[in-house]
């Protein structure tokens, strides 16, 4: 779990994401990328992954500094939480793997698909800069701390 030693209590700011009270990031990768909509003008934007015990949630490199005096939102507009994934497939040199919480990877993914229950397909792909340590242990964290089905 990442530490939040040296950040003020106040603004729950972890690396650019702020958590909500009670919100502990359990993991991070960096120099991810996350493939927008077609409502959010389609394209990538590059930042930061996180997965916490309550959400994914993607901070985009060049987002505004979190204001400490507003009020905290539930879920930003590239947050999914954890209770709306229905199922993990990540996307590997010539291969496709449904993660569930018994499975292992033999393979670093590239890709990370997060399928929602309210139909979102949200997508964030790992640059070949990110480590591959940080890849694997977010993709792991996120199936483990899914809900049952």
């Amino acid at each position: 779990m990442l530490s939040q030693s040296g950040v003020s209590a106040r603004s729950r700011d972890v690396l650019g994401l702020r958590c909500l009270p009670g919100e502990c990031v359990l993991q991070r990768a960096v120099m991810v990328r996350k493939k927008l909509s077609a409502r959010e003008g389609r394209g990538w934007v590059s930042g930061t992954l996180f997965c916490t015990h309550f959400r994914v949630a993607f901070v985009p490199q060049d987002s505004p500094k979190p204001d400490d005096n507003a009020d905290p939102v539930l879920l930003g507009d590239h947050d999914v939480a954890l209770a709306s994934i229905e199922k993990v497939v990540v996307v590997g040199p010539n291969r496709t793997k449904l993660v569930t919480p018994n499975s292992s990877l033999k393979f670093t993914p590239e890709e990370l698909v997060l399928y929602c229950r309210d139909l979102r397909v949200v997508c964030f792909l790992f640059d070949r800069l990110t480590p591959d340590a940080q890849v694997l242990e977010i993709t792991y964290t996120i199936r483990q701390d899914l809900p049952a089905s």
